[in-house]
C-alpha cells in the first residue's frame, strides 16, 4: 500500500536471495517477471489489488520453497498452465478476482501441500477435475462465480479435513453426491446457483446446511427446499364472502394484542428481560471497530457474522462464531457477555484487546481487531480450523 506504479522492472527477477515478495494495494500493472517463479529462495509472492495483466508463465520448474501465492484482484488473464502442478511447496494459493479462462489442469494433483485454494471470480471452464480428490490437504476450496459445468467430482470425499467448499453460482450439473455427507470436517458449503438436480444429502454435515446452501437449482429437492415427491400445484381460486367470518376476527384480535405488547414492551423493556424473551439481539448503540492491522472488513460484516448457525463454540467466557468476510478468508468472533448498561465491568475485554493487539507470534491466534458498544464486546480472531 505504497501507491506504486507502473510496470515491475524484469532486473527484479535477477535477485536470487529474495525470499518474501509483497506488493500488494498498489497501482502495478504489466506482467509478472516469469523468473520471480523460479526463484531458489522464494517463499511467498503477495501481489493482490494491483493491475497486473497478462497470462501466467507458460513453464515452471520444479520448486519445493513457494508457499504462499496471492495474486488476488488483479486483470490476470488466460488458462493456468500445467507446469504449476511443479509448485509442490504450495500451501495457500489465492487468485481470485482475475479473468482467468480456460479448464483446471489434472496436474493440480501434485500438490499435496495445497491447504487453501481460492480461484473463484474467474472465467474457468469445464469441469472440475476429479484429481483435486487426492490434495488431501485442502481446508479451503472456493471456485465460485466460474463458468465450469459438468457434475461434482466424487472423489472430492477424500478430501478428509476440508472446511469450506463452495462451488455457487456455476453451471454444474447432475446431483450433488451422496458420499459428500461423509465429510465430517465440513462446516461451511454452498453448491447454489447451479443446474443440480436431484436429492439433497440429508446425513452428517448436511443435516446442518440451511437453504441458502443450495437456492438457485430449480431441479433440486430436499428438507431445505422442495420436499422430493411433492408436486407444488397451483392454488385454487377462494371466492371470499362480502362479509369476513368469525375467525378472522379473532386472528385479527390475537394479532393486535400481540403488537400493542411489543411496542409496549420495546419502550420499557431491559436487555435482561423482556428484550432477552423477544430475542432481541441486536444492540441498538452505534459500533466502533478498531483495527489492529489492515482489514478488508467493516463492522456490519462483523455483526453478519452473529446467527446460531454459526456457533463453533460457547462457555462462561463468551460464545464464539464463525464467520466469512467479502474476500472469502475466515475469522473467528468471540461474543463476551452482554453488560448490564452503565455497569463498569467489561469481562476483562480491555485488558484482552490491549495485550493480544500487540502480540505477534507464530503459536498464538492473531487478534485482528474488536467491535465494541456500549453494551457489548465483539472480538475478531483469525480462524484456525480445529482450534
Amino acid at each position: 500500500d505504497n501507491y506504486f506504479f507502473g510496470p515491475i522492472p524484469d532486473s527484479l527477477g535477477s535477485c536470487v536471495k529474495l525470499d518474501r515478495i509483497r506488493l500488494g494495494q498498489n497501482l502495478l500493472n504489466g506482467s509478472i517477471p516469469p523468473a520471480w517463479f523460479e526463484l531458489p529462495l522464494l517463499q511467498i509472492m503477495e501481489i493482490p489489488k494491483n493491475q497486473l495483466s497478462g497470462s501466467l508463465p507458460s513453464q515452471l520448474f520444479s520448486n519445493e520453497k513457494l508457499g504462499r501465492l496471492d495474486l488476488s484482484d488483479n486483470l490476470l488473464s488466460g488458462q493456468i498452465p500445467a507446469s504449476f502442478g511443479n509448485l509442490t511447496g504450495m500451501q495457500t494459493w489465492l487468485m481470485p478476482g482475475n479473468n482467468l479462462s480456460g479448464r483446471l489442469p489434472p496436474e493440480l494433483r501434485n500438490l499435496k501441500k495445497l491447504s487453501k485454494l481460492d480461484l473463484s471470480d474467474n472465467l474457468l471452464e469445464g469441469p472440475i477435475p476429479s484429481e483435486l480428490g487426492e490434495c488431501v490437504d485442502l481446508t479451503i476450496l472456493d471456485l465460485s462465480r466460474n463458468h465450469l459445468s459438468g457434475v461434482i467430482p466424487p472423489q472430492l470425499e477424500n478430501l478428509t479435513v476440508l472446511d469450506f467448499l463452495n462451488l455457487s453460482r456455476n453451471y454444474l450439473n447432475g446431483s450433488i453426491p451422496p458420499s459428500l455427507q461423509g465429510m465430517q470436517s465440513l462446516t461451511a458449503a454452498d453448491f447454489s446457483y447451479n443446474n443440480l438436480s436431484g436429492p439433497i444429502p440429508e446425513q452428517g454435515q448436511f443435516a446442518n446446511f440451511n437453504s441458502s446452501s443450495f437456492i438457485g437449482n430449480p431441479r433440486l429437492c430436499g428438507a431445505q427446499l422442495i420436499p422430493c415427491g411433492l408436486s407444488v400445484s397451483p392454488p385454487k381460486s377462494v371466492h371470499l364472502k362480502k362479509e369476513p367470518p368469525l375467525i378472522s376476527w379473532v386472528v385479527l384480535a390475537v394479532i393486535s394484542s400481540l403488537t400493542i405488547v411489543v411496542l409496549v414492551g420495546g419502550i420499557f423493556c431491559n436487555r435482561h428481560a423482556f428484550c432477552a424473551l423477544l430475542g432481541r439481539d441486536t444492540i441498538e448503540s452505534p459500533w466502533k471497530l478498531t483495527a489492529f492491522q489492515r482489514l478488508d472488513f467493516s463492522a456490519s460484516h462483523v455483526l453478519d457474522c452473529l446467527s446460531d448457525e454459526n456457533i463453533i463454540g460457547k462457555g462462561g467466557a463468551g460464545t464464539v462464531y464463525k464467520g466469512l468476510m467479502p474476500s472469502g478468508s475466515l475469522v473467528a468472533v468471540k461474543r463476551l457477555p452482554v453488560m448490564c448498561k452503565g455497569s463498569s465491568y467489561d469481562h476483562g475485554f480491555s485488558a484482552e484487546i490491549q495485550t493480544l493487539g500487540k502480540i505477534r507470534h507464530r503459536h498464538i491466534v492473531r487478534l485482528l481487531g474488536c467491535c465494541s458498544n456500549h453494551e457489548t464486546n465483539l472480538l475478531v480472531y483469525e480462524y484456525m480450523p480445529n482450534g
